[in-house]
């Protein structure tokens, strides 16, 4: 029997495209060197593709608290929009400068707690009408500024 098996061996087998295959039996298996380089070359694979897949929901995670920071300074930007919002809130006309922390000292959205804040300044010129607007937006993950001027017109 072990005569048959060699003569199947040794017998060239063509295909249509005239390419001789040898049949051969693999007896011994795979060594051990083979099998850890094996494991290897995978496990390079498989780290890779799940490291490219945690940026990516990282990334998208960022671009989420971007978008709600944005959402919330124009939030806040829109509500003292109006020359009496300015003076109701600071109890003063024209508005007083200084600090002001949003009544909701923390704003949570998506289990991401952000704390705004409102700074009230005098404007570029002397005019009295004329105040600059900054909201400031911390979290865990950064901070975000925006500036804009208000006039009383």
């Amino acid at each position: 029997m072990l005569g048959l098996n060699k003569r199947i061996v040794a017998m060239p087998r063509r295909t249509y495209n005239k390419i001789k295959i040898k049949i051969t039996c693999f007896s011994q298996g795979f060594s051990l060197i083979e099998v850890s380089l094996a494991i290897l070359v995978l496990s390079i694979i498989l780290s890779g593709s799940l490291k490219m897949f945690s940026q990516g929901h990282g990334l998208a995670r960022k671009s989420k608290e971007k978008a709600v920071v944005y959402s919330l300074a124009r939030e806040i930007l829109e509500e003292y929009s109006d020359w009496s919002w300015l003076v109701a809130r600071t109890g003063a006309n024209p508005p007083s400068n200084g600090v002001y922390v949003n009544p909701p000292l923390t704003v949570t959205r998506n289990n991401v707690n952000y704390m705004p804040s409102l700074i009230i300044s005098s404007g570029p010129l002397a005019a009295s009408e004329l105040k600059q607007l900054e909201v400031n937006v911390t979290w865990a993950g950064g901070s975000f500024q925006v500036k804009t001027l208000k006039g009383n017109y």
